[in-house]
Order: C-alpha cells, then sequence, then structure tokens
C-alpha cells in the first residue's frame, strides 16, 4: 500500500492506473497516425473527384445541340451536388479547418468549367 496525496493506494492499483495510462498514449498516437492518413485520404478524394468532374466538364461541352446540353448540364448538377456531399462529409470527418474545406470546394467547382 501506498500513500499518495493522502489517498492510500494499492500496488496493484497503481500498476493498473499506469497501464491505464499507457494505453491512453497509445490510442493518442494511434489518433493522431490515424488523423494523417485520413487527411491524406480526403486529398485523394478530392483529386479523384475533381479529375471526375473535368471530364464531366468536358462531356458537357463536346454537346451539339442546346437541348443536349441542357439535358447533360442537368445531369452534371444533380451529380455534382452527390459529389460535393461526398467531399464535405470527409472534411468534415477529418476535422478539416474552414478554409482548407473551402479551398476544396472552390477547386471541385472550378473543374467543371476548365472542362468546358
Amino acid at each position: 500500500v501506498i500513500v499518495v496525496a493522502g489517498e492510500r493506494i494499492d500496488v496493484e492499483d497503481r500498476r493498473s492506473l499506469v497501464s491505464a495510462e499507457d494505453e491512453d498514449v497509445e490510442v493518442a498516437l494511434a489518433t493522431r497516425e490515424g488523423s494523417r492518413a485520413a487527411s491524406l485520404r480526403a486529398l485523394v478524394l478530392l483529386a479523384a473527384l475533381s479529375l471526375h468532374s473535368l471530364f464531366e466538364g468536358l462531356a458537357l461541352g463536346l454537346q451539339n445541340t442546346a437541348a443536349d446540353v441542357f439535358a447533360v448540364f442537368v445531369a452534371v448538377l444533380l451529380h455534382k451536388i452527390v459529389l460535393a456531399m461526398s467531399l464535405g462529409i470527409r472534411l468534415v470527418k477529418v476535422r478539416s479547418s474552414f478554409a482548407v474545406m473551402l479551398r476544396a470546394v472552390l477547386t471541385l467547382a472550378m473543374m467543371s468549367p476548365i472542362g468546358v
């Protein structure tokens, strides 16, 4: 039995406390490494969706009639909502700053017009 700050702690209890602290440190380190990997996955997702949006813009620009342009535009618009939501959810999940989110969304938004 050890007395610390006026509190009696059994030696076995102290060992379990130290073990719990070590586990907390390991979890914190794993979370930090997981955060880096999650951020990298978010960046890869942004790159993939940006390339995808570029090809959507190409598809829009290759249409010959106004009716075809309008039909593809509506399809791309609806599809872009899903893409933007998936990117936004991923960025929120990795706790990105507002500035990073804004840059990512603007990058994604500019890719379709570049493709046209």
